[in-house]
C-alpha cells in the first residue's frame, strides 16, 4: 500500500496518496523516515499529510519504545 501512495504522489493525486498512506499505517507500516522522501514534497503543506505523518511518528516511536530505543528523529535534526 505504501508503494501505491508513492505512485499516487508522483502522479499528483494527493487524495489517493494520503488515503494510501493512512492505510499503510493502519496495516502496520512503521518505516522510520518513510515520509521523508522527496516523493511526498508536494504534500507537505497539506494538513492531512501532517496528520498522517504524526500517526506514523507515533507508531514508529511505539515500536522503538518496545526495544528500549529513543524516539526516532531524522538525521538532519540530530546533526
Amino acid at each position: 500500500v505504501f508503494n501505491q501512495a508513492e505512485l499516487a504522489a508522483l502522479s499528483g493525486d494527493a487524495d489517493t496518496a494520503l488515503s494510501r498512506l493512512g492505510r499503510a499505517i493502519d496495516g502496520g507500516f512503521a518505516g522510520a523516515g518513510g515520509f521523508d522522501s522527496p516523493i511526498f514534497d508536494a504534500l507537505r503543506e497539506d494538513p492531512r499529510f501532517a496528520e498522517v505523518a504524526q500517526r506514523l511518528q507515533a507508531r514508529v516511536d511505539e515500536e522503538r519504545a518496545k526495544l528500549d530505543m529513543p524516539p526516532y528523529r531524522p538525521i538532519a535534526e540530530t546533526d
